[in-house]
């Protein structure tokens, strides 16, 4: 077999081969029945069909491969509708393969066992293999007809799994209705299996599809596939790392101390601990995720909140659920209608939540909600409130329901094992204290680590999640089992981890030594999963698994737990995870803690555990280095990495080094710099590399003789960032440093590993002292003192100088590079003042035009785009500052040394750049915004609070707030600090930032124009900047695209429209319009607008009424709050006047939706009418009908706030 690559790439039609059938992709056909019961719960068949009916063209989206067979290349052709038996016969003639059978595998020798296009298209490099692939014969429990196997499961699904793998070994197939599913236990099988890969994914089927009745499109119930999973995936992961560990440390803290006073009182008696372990759980969720208290642990009789109620049933309801046929789950019965009533109260109480928080905005609040509310993806768009709900919701199903099961199962492991629980009560105290009342810190969480094996232990005999499935999308073989495209393949995790050949001769002993670090190091890393593995693993096991050693730490140091029942206790077959029945344990309050000498003692038969090596800090190689610049290389994924990155080049720049910064893929893209010393900062992700690293992996795999490998020369070390919880601890940086070995390059210093389950930023600090003063004879430096770079409180601020310069002739103007200036063409009022109206006086709109010139970079744009403007600071506040600062407005000056903070003023203009006064403090600082925390604590120096500005910076919440309440604005802060110097407003003021706006125009109606509609905000800096602008003067402003969605039904369609909107929103709609007569569209087209008064602010009422008269706008439907005696007021009761209209237009007649405005406003109001209108008049859950609408492409959303 010859190791040639294959290559997809587009191809022209005239390379295509002939036939143009139907896919022959064997996918398992479709149900002929719904599935039954928990059945149906796991094993449910997934939508993966290959059926290509409809394509449009053979020559739509051809796809080319090289296929290698031998020495012989050819390229094959094909689209998705092309049938395998041609795609296989183009490669069996063009390369000319004798054998009568042949295969394709990739480049790690998998087998892809099929020639359909679907299958091609996934993989990059494969070869030609002749002959079959090798396979066993399929063994398995024999079925009854029609059923299968689905008798067998139905009643134990976890017991039945474990008698089949007794049976017929740890990989067999079963038939669940006519879906075939394998089952393994096989380590090496679910490494293949478990990660996404082309082979495999995982599909949201059985009851996990009705749990998204409720749950939505969050992280745990949706595709991978699905393109709301990687966004909010990757959104949502930092929220979950470290930094953010320790955020909710305190209130996991706060929680387990309301579960120890509720202990206090059932002092002696038996209770359910499953059911307090539930509490606990949603509580400690609730408060970290979104300052929610539910009041389960208010006392010993506290009543569960109703939210509670509702998800029980839900969850319950779902298994009966998924085995019930679609008609039934329509039909107008009571179990419909409760179910429906619980779904409506769970989305309801998570949407107050999210108003409340919008509505008051807590800055310094630091949990889920606030990052979801506060963060963007990737391409800078928010997630949108129902995504939000469906992840909180989602986090309170999944981490409740597993973290609750592992303190149940961990309870009762300890009340049957005294010498276990006698170490455990060890190093609690040990670690802890005495006072079990005293707040646990983040430092003695990391520092349980006997209470960690205690845990993974429990997770490996009583897994909450039994069983991980996946679904497979390519033909393959594993280990000679033959699996198909469209069949289930699960992992039985129970089965795995009780394995013996894993786990030895006694796998089902309870025995925390299993998870020492040497034992851990031996066994397959792919034996114990109760997380999962890979990309869909539990994104929470961090914060499950600090919260349960919180709460372990703490109730082992006040009471004992007593066990009077079967043993092992039984576990509910009918559960969603391996949850024990009614597991009562009798509480006893401990009457003293006993002396740690006497713990010892009982535990001495015990091995102890070792504490993680963070790596030396002792050159390994100290003769002849000679240092003559550095180059700092990252890889990362939620900012650690990057950030310690940036520290060491912080370092560096004061220990006057010349050093750089790129990520691992753009180091392994340029030349490299053999002579640089090189430090690699990277952490892992599941085993694998980090996104910023992935071109870099696959570069450093290569043979060590593969061309550009050969490092010899450079000089390197390699800090890995990771958690000791996971089993991939430090696997990625190891590779690093690994292969940078074997490339020649020559090892400077000991791998250093920091540990996120202890103190990341310590092990790092720790690190770093240590590499600069071993490196620090090699670069001539004197002895440590309190000059130290390492050692300065500031260091970087204070390495940025300011020259001011004795001649500002010739410095050229300074503006914002990337918004290129337009010219203000028209800005005029639209408002008008109408006496005794309330509401009318003192306020502005203003129509804008904008012309492009020639040279702009970007002139063209769709109606309902964006016009970014950059905002300017108003003269007079300009002069004010200069004038305080001591600087004249027309004095020029460069900014030398290091400018650490590349967010501020001085960052945005740059280094070594010769600027005015006036354009920095004119274009870059911005002065009108609120006060940070940089600036708090310059400003309370600089008035001689040196204690004030220290507790700012410590981040006391009440010490900034006292700030920002006496200085509203930046330059009111400024203003009030005497001494203050241009470069301290440079360094620690927030820079401006451009802001976003409707485009109220068409390119087809007014080429090189935009047309901006603005409500001047009081104080707001761009609003009242483009207030005073005079026509002819240059604004900064850059064209961004809007959503794909908000634009008008492609051209021809007869698609009507609805446009909704108050006061500016109806900026978009104007270039919808104007759009829609350059097209000449007169399709239907509804307008409902809400303003105050007809004589104040019913703007562009003319042109409105001209469009309706040129029959390009149907009919304008509007709403004055300060006019008319009706009780259309607000458009949301203009939309409930024209309910027929609108139920005609949106159910019957498919109309699109648009709606452009405030979020928490008008928006939100438009949204509860349609709710109730098309429920009332549909008779269907308004809420449900809406979700589709908008799942459909129907309603469409721009709004802001």
């Amino acid at each position: 077999m010859s190791p040639h690559p294959v290559t997809t790439r587009p191809a022209s039609s005239g390379d295509l081969g002939t036939g143009n059938g139907a896919s022959e992709c064997p996918v398992a056909a479709s149900p002929k029945s719904p599935k039954r019961g928990l059945i149906g719960s796991l094993l449910g068949r997934t939508a993966s069909s290959s059926s290509l009916k409809g394509a449009k063209s053979p020559t739509q989206d051809v796809k080319s491969t090289a296929v290698v067979h031998k020495d012989a290349e050819t390229a094959i052709h094909y689209t998705a509708a092309t049938p395998a038996p041609e795609i296989r016969a183009q490669i069996a003639a063009k390369l000319n393969v004798a054998a009568a059978d042949f295969h394709l595998v990739d480049d790690k020798q998998r087998i892809v066992n099929d020639f359909n296009a679907a299958s091609l298209a996934r993989f990059t490099r494969l070869w030609v293999v002749e002959g079959k692939p090798s396979t066993v014969p399929i063994v398995g429990p024999p079925g009854i007809p029609v059923f299968g196997n689905a008798a067998q499961v139905a009643p134990d699904f976890i017991g039945a799994l474990q008698t089949f793998t007794r049976d017929y070994g740890k990989t067999f197939k079963m038939r669940i209705f006519d879906r075939v599913v394998h089952v393994t236990s096989d380590p090496d099988l679910v490494e293949a299996i478990i990660m996404e890969s082309p082979y495999f994914t995982k599909r949201v089927i059985g009851v996990f599809s009705e749990i998204q009745a409720f749950s939505g499109r969050g992280l745990f119930t949706v595709d991978t596939a699905d393109p709301k999973w990687g966004p909010a995936h990757k959104l949502l992961t930092p929220t979950f790392s470290s930094g953010s560990m320790k955020m909710y440390t305190p209130d996991m803290v706060d929680v387990t101390r309301k579960l120890v006073d509720c202990f206090d009182h059932l002092d002696g008696k038996t209770v359910s601990i499953t059911e307090w372990m539930t509490r606990f759980t949603l509580e400690t969720i609730g408060q970290c995720g979104f300052g929610y208290d539910f009041h389960l642990l208010d006392g010993p009789k506290a009543k569960l909140h109703p939210f509670v109620d509702a998800m029980n049933h839900c969850l319950n309801e779902s298994k009966a659920r998924s085995s019930h046929t679609r008609l039934y789950k329509m039909m107008p019965v009571e179990r419909n209608y409760v179910f429906d009533k619980s779904v409506k109260l769970m989305q309801d109480t998570v949407d107050s939540v999210i108003q409340e928080r919008k509505a008051k905005p807590d800055a310094n609040k630091r949990d889920l909600l606030n990052f979801m509310l506060t963060s963007t993806t990737e391409t800078g768009e928010p997630l949108d409130d129902e995504n939000i709900r469906d992840q909180i919701v989602t986090f309170l199903i999944a981490g409740h329901e597993t973290t609750s099961t592992l303190l149940s199962w961990t309870l009762w492991l300890l009340s049957q094992h005294p010498a276990v629980e006698s170490k455990v009560l060890e190093e609690a105290i040990r670690v802890c204290g005495r006072d079990p009342a005293a707040p646990i810190t983040q430092q003695q969480i990391g520092q349980l680590t006997y209470i960690n094996q205690v845990l993974k232990e429990s997770l490996r005999l009583y897994p909450p999640a039994p069983a991980v499935i996946k679904s497979c999308q390519t033909s393959t073989v594993l280990k000679g089992t033959p699996i198909h495209a469209g069949e289930g393949i699960s992992v039985n995790v129970v089965g795995l981890h009780r394995s013996r050949e894993v786990w030895g001769p006694n796998p089902d002993v309870f025995n925390p030594d299993h998870f020492t670090r040497e034992n851990e190091a031996k066994r397959h890393m792919y034996a114990w999963v109760p997380f999962s593995f890979g990309e869909r693993s539990c994104i929470g096991m961090t914060f499950a698994m600090q919260e349960a050693k919180i709460a372990i730490a703490t109730l082992i140091r006040k009471f004992t737990f007593e066990y009077d029942g079967p043993v092992p206790p039984p576990y509910d077959p009918k559960a969603l995870t391996l949850r024990p029945t009614d597991l009562r344990l009798t509480i006893h309050q401990r009457t003293a803690l006993p002396e740690l000498a006497e713990l010892a003692a009982t535990t001495s038969n015990l091995v102890k555990s070792q504490a993680p090596a963070h790596g030396s800090t002792s050159l390994l190689a100290m003769t002849n280095l000679e240092v003559k610049s550095m180059v700092v290389v990252y890889g990362s994924n939620m900012g650690t990495s990057e950030d310690f990155a940036h520290q060491v080049e912080g370092t560096a720049k004061r220990f006057k080094l010349p050093v750089s910064v790129v990520t691992l893929d753009a180091w392994v893209a340029a030349p490299i710099d053999k002579e640089a010393v090189h430090v690699f900062i990277t952490s892992t992700y599941n085993g694998n590399p980090p996104d910023n690293a992935v071109a870099a992996a696959a570069w450093l795999k290569a043979d060590p003789d593969a061309p550009g490998r050969d490092l010899t020369g450079l000089r390197y070390c390699v800090f890995g960032c990771g958690n000791s919880q996971w089993r991939t601890f430090q696997a990625f940086p190891r590779f690093v440093d690994d292969r940078l070995n074997a490339f020649g390059a020559e090892r400077i210093l000991a791998l250093g590993a920091g540990d996120a389950d202890v103190e990341i930023e310590d092990h790092f600090t720790a690190w770093q002292a240590g590499f600069w003063v071993a490196m620090q004879e090699h670069l001539a430096m004197a002895g440590i003192t309190k000059e130290h770079p390492m050692l300065q409180s500031n260091p970087a601020l204070a390495e940025a100088r300011i020259e001011m310069l004795a001649d500002a002739a010739g410095v050229a103007p300074v503006r914002p590079a990337s918004h290129p200036a337009t010219t203000l063409a028209v800005n005029r009022e639209l408002l008008k003042p109408v006496p005794g109206v309330d509401g009318t006086d003192g306020k502005s709109t203003r129509h804008l035009e904008f012309a492009l010139a020639d040279d702009t970079p970007v002139k063209s744009y769709r109606e309902g785009d964006h016009f970014e403007v950059w905002p300017e600071n108003e003269p007079a506040a300009v002069a004010a500052v200069a004038k305080h600062l001591g600087v004249d407005l027309d004095a020029a000056f460069v900014i030398t040394g290091d400018i650490a903070n590349g967010k501020s003023p001085a960052g945005a203009v740059g280094a070594n750049r010769k600027c005015t006064v006036r354009d920095v403090l004119t274009f870059f600082v911005d002065l009108n915004g609120p006060v940070q925390k940089l600036l708090a604590e310059a400003v309370l120096r600089a008035q001689g609070k040196a204690d004030l500005a220290v507790e700012v910076r410590h981040k006391n919440a009440d010490a900034f707030k006292a700030v920002t309440k006496q200085y509203p604005r930046a330059q009111d802060a400024i203003l009030a600090a005497p001494g203050m110097s241009l470069l301290d407003v440079l360094t620690h003021a927030t820079a401006v930032t451009p802001r976003r706006y409707s485009i109220a125009s068409s390119e087809k109606a007014h080429p090189n124009r935009v047309s901006l509609c603005v409500g001047v905000a009081a104080g707001g800096l761009c609003s009242t900047f483009l207030q005073r602008a005079t026509e002819g003067h240059a604004v900064h402003a850059l064209i961004k695209p809007c959503n794909d969605t908000f634009h008008l039904p492609p051209a021809g369609s007869d698609t009507p429209i609805v446009m909704v909107c108050a006061g500016t929103g109806l900026s978009p709609f104007l270039g919808f319009l104007q759009e829609r007569k350059a097209r000449g569209d007169k399709s239907e087209a509804h307008l409902f607008y809400g303003c105050r008064h007809p004589d104040h602010d019913f703007i562009y009422a003319r042109e409105l009424q001209q469009y309706v008269d040129e029959g390009f706008l149907t009919k304008v439907h509007v709403a004055f709050s300060r006019f008319g005696e009706g009780k259309v007021k607000y458009v949301q009761h203009a939309i409930a006047a024209e309910g027929d209209m609108i139920v005609d237009l949106l159910h019957a007649r498919k109309a699109q939706f648009y709606i452009c405005g405030s979020a928490k406003g008008m928006a939100r109001d438009v949204a509860a009418a349609l709710v109730d209108v098309t429920g009332s008049k549909l008779g269907v859950d308004g809420k449900a009908y809406m979700a589709g609408l908008q799942a459909n492409g129907q309603y469409i959303e721009d709004v802001w706030g």
